[in-house]
């Protein structure tokens, strides 16, 4: 019962409110607004890799409730109109990546980029 009610919550606020934002901005046809959740977007599908493992595993830990209600508050600092959480964790992170992901194009460069956001990952 209690990871049904946390992945309720979770999918509610990490899920259902920012497709129902970005179905507004969509509709808008605001450009500004449509790259903000287009990052956040990429920001969520990049935390759901891992988080798959870490909830499996923080299932049998007597932590798990402390767990959940991590989550729960890490997603409404990344929805929040206020903290926009999303948007420092692209520009700080993952942007640079990025952009040598695309434009260099180069396998050797591919790898330095990933391990790069790995271990600036790993230096929070």
């Amino acid at each position: 019962m209690r990871a049904t009610l946390s992945h309720l919550i979770c999918g509610l606020i990490g899920v259902v409110y920012p497709a129902y934002k970005a179905h507004q901005v969509v509709k808008e046809k605001d450009n500004e607004k449509a790259v903000s959740w287009l990052t956040y977007w990429i920001i969520f599908s990049m935390l759901m890799i891992p988080e798959l493992f870490l909830d499996r595993i923080m299932y049998h830990s007597p932590l798990y409730f402390t767990y959940n209600l991590c989550k729960i508050v890490g997603l409404l600092w990344l929805v929040h109109p206020q903290t926009r959480g999303f948007n420092l964790l692209f520009l700080r992170y993952l942007e640079r990546h990025f952009v040598l992901l695309w434009n260099e194009g180069e396998r050797e460069s591919v790898g330095r980029s990933v391990l790069g956001f790995l271990w600036s990952i790993l230096q929070v």
